[in-house]
């Protein structure tokens, strides 16, 4: 920060002050457009944060004791009495089939035998927040607004993230250069419609919602939920992790914070970044120092503030708070883990991402607010990064293999507590939680089943059985005759063999122009505009370049954006990759097919459904434009499912029998609904699933297709 007026800086602090002593709580702080959220500083003084939080740690359980009693009213002659949906992001039905046959997977077998076993048919596209969006609210992408990670920026061609968005400057108090915050900076979920807890939650059915994707930032509800992937960290990014090292740098394509370091005085020293100044227009970033001094036998003692760790080689420090000091007395506070990586010959230390403190949360991660901090009060600190299984990490090389998995096991204990948590406490109602862990391991392991067969041990086979056991632990809690025990996943797993560029197949088609020199290949930044008539962006759309939609369109609206849609899409289906002799693509969706609602405009004009093994290329879901239309894809990301949804089913566990047979993602917002007794409301395109009687062979199907 600057040297600003002693004089006015003691008027801002003493404002400051002021404002803590007045407000309820914790006032909220923006944090300058290019983090992309608001984050808040912990203003109250430490001894009204203490007791603040011995009153929260009382006042909780009575508050769901409360609620449980009250939804237990409303219940009492209602169909049911609790429902539990336990989410397995990427959790596939022909490997659970596989391990059931094996014996690994007993509770599966229980439910699959007891009550039902069945694909869940997913989103087009298969991609993790379009068909959570879609669970959670019921409806097609067309009506919830969610159709890939990305988005199309209204204003140029530069995507955006699709699930949120923040902008504009908190409501503030100007003292010369100086600005007070005293209100929320704007920031929205842009997923639309109403997710289906918040329905239960208008019939005084009472919800706890975990870590369930695309919930930030949390909405007010009448229940509890705690904000899932796509979370920002301290910085407001999806996660960017620090790497601090001596010697040459390995690693000059990451996509991390790296920092050359030299011993000083028998130690190194560093800072880690936050986010940028509150109090002052355009602040610069917030810098948290510490210093590491090294030991014999792999060891270190690292000095954060007024914390002190013991760090050992290869393995990772607890959760460590970190304070970001914006003024005297002012400050955000995070939360990160350590990893010694190597002590010599050289020096590396990774850093994850901040995360933002749960005890003490800079930003709406939970509603009401309170829940977070309870949570962490509870049972301890844990991840609130959206993602924080951190796989670039690993693709780069800076974590090795076991230490992902280590980071994985991680959070995936810390969420475990909190779900037999919320089983435990509450005996009515709904509570849903969504285990990440299983789709990021797929991802980056997904080679070993095609290298030696899914028959060896393997770490896909390890978090398979673990949420074996989560189940066989949660069933427990679900004996209740009243009590309907689901397991749902977004979608199921495929290779990921090969990449196709689609912009450079446009390119090569004359449907796209490059600019001659361009100063960058990512987020479309090298395509000449003037000459272009579709490109594509993200993991499954092409978009047309229409007149009056992309600010230098190029295609007329009707007819001719018609025609040129579909004559695209019928020379991707006939497309071959050469040196397989195979067709890459299974299906190219129109956009009016397959996307109904006020929304759907919003949605890329084309959706590329890819064959098993095929994948859209790292350059495509940039905005880049590549030299290759395809590519052997040789990178630690050997799993994927951004393919035809109809190779990616996910799977539907339930301890009732559903006799549909091949029901949709969609139809399990309106099923619990109408469980529950409430009317499904009309905006819903899925419909409740009956149940009846388990057949013989139900649980006898099988998928044919190789892995």
């Amino acid at each position: 920060m600057k040297k600003q007026n002693p004089c006015l800086i003691s008027q801002v602090i003493l404002f400051a002050g002021l404002c803590c002593l007045a407000a309820p709580g914790q006032a909220w702080a923006y944090i300058g457009p290019g983090a992309g959220i608001a984050l808040a500083g912990s203003y109250l003084p430490a001894i009204i944060g203490f007791v603040a939080a011995l009153l929260l740690a009382l006042i909780w359980p009575i508050r769901i004791f409360l609620k449980d009693r009250a939804t237990r009213k409303v219940l009492k002659n209602r169909p049911i009495q609790k429902c539990v949906i336990l989410g397995i992001d990427g959790f596939d039905p022909e490997l659970a089939q596989d391990y059931m046959d094996q014996g690994l997977l007993p509770n599966f077998q229980r439910l699959a035998t007891s009550g039902c076993f069945k694909k869940l048919q997913t989103t087009a596209p298969a991609i993790t927040p379009v068909a959570w969006s879609t669970f959670q609210t019921g409806t097609n992408p067309g009506k919830h607004g969610i159709f890939d990670f990305l988005a199309r920026g209204r204003a140029s061609y530069a995507p955006v993230l699709s699930s949120v968005k923040a902008g504009g400057a908190a409501p503030h108090i100007r003292l010369g250069k100086f600005k007070i915050p005293r209100g929320v900076a704007p920031q929205r979920l842009l997923r639309k419609s109403k997710p289906f807890w918040e329905i239960l939650g208008d019939e005084q059915i009472y919800s706890q919602i975990l870590r369930v994707p695309v919930s930030f930032p949390a909405g007010e509800f009448n229940g509890a939920i705690l904000a899932g992937a796509y979370t920002p960290d301290i910085r407001g990014t999806q996660g960017v992790f620090s790497y601090y090292y001596t010697g040459e740098n390995r690693f000059e394509n990451s996509e991390g914070d790296l920092h050359k370091v030299e011993f000083i005085g028998g130690a190194i020293h560093g800072v880690l970044t936050g986010p940028a100044d509150p109090f002052e227009d355009d602040g610069e970033d917030l810098k948290s120092s510490f210093s590491v001094e090294v030991l014999s036998g792999a060891q270190a003692i690292l000095k954060i503030g007024k914390t002190r760790l013991s760090l050992e080689q290869g393995v990772f420090s607890p959760w460590t708070r970190v304070r970001f000091k914006a003024a005297p007395g002012v400050h955000i506070h995070g939360i990160c883990r350590f990893l010694l990586v190597s002590d010599q010959p050289e020096f590396a230390l990774y850093v994850s991402p901040v995360h933002i403190d749960p005890a003490r949360p800079a930003a709406p991660i939970s509603q009401p607010k309170a829940y977070a901090s309870f949570l962490a009060r509870k049972l301890g600190p844990y991840a609130t990064l959206g993602i924080p299984e951190d796989t670039q990490a690993l693709e780069t090389g800076i974590l090795d293999q076991t230490a992902f998995l280590d980071q994985c096991l991680s959070v995936e204990n810390e969420r475990r507590k909190m779900f037999l948590h919320a089983l435990k406490s509450a005996k009515q109602g709904l509570i849903a939680c969504v285990f990440d862990s299983p789709d990021r391991i797929q991802h980056c392991f997904w080679d070993r089943l095609q290298s030696a067969g899914r028959d060896q041990d393997n770490p896909i086979k390890d978090v398979y059985v673990r949420m074996d056991k989560l189940v066989g632990e949660a069933l427990e809690e679900c004996r209740n005759r009243r009590s309907v025990f689901m397991v749902v996943s977004d979608h199921g797993f495929a290779p990921f063999n090969h990449a196709v560029d689609l912009n450079c197949w446009l390119e090569q088609k004359g449907y796209l122009k490059r600019l001659e020199n361009p100063k960058s290949n990512k987020n479309l930044s090298a395509i000449d505009w003037g000459q272009t008539k579709a490109y594509a962006f993200g993991l499954a759309g092409i978009y047309l370049n229409i007149k009056g939609r992309e600010p230098l369109g190029a295609v007329n609206r009707g007819l001719e954006a018609r025609k040129l849609a579909e004559k695209i899409a019928g020379e991707l289906k006939s497309l071959i990759h050469p040196e397989m002799e195979a067709a890459p693509i299974t299906n190219v969706y129109h956009a009016k097919e397959i996307f109904k609602g006020p929304y759907a405009h919003e949605s890329p004009d084309l959706v590329v459904g890819f064959a098993r093994g095929y994948r859209v290329s790292w350059e495509t879901a940039s905005g880049a434009v590549g030299d290759r239309v395809f590519r052997k894809n040789n990178r630690v990301w050997s799993g994927d499912h951004c393919v035809d949804p109809s190779h990616v089913p996910g799977v539907l566990f339930c301890n009732k029998h559903f006799s549909k047979e091949d029901p949709h993602i969609s139809d399990i917002a309106p099923t619990v609904l109408k469980m529950f007794g409430v009317n499904v409301p009309g905006f819903m395109d899925g419909a409740p699933l009956k149940i009846g009687k388990p057949s013989e062979d139900s649980v006898a199907w099988r998928i044919s297709t190789p892995v």
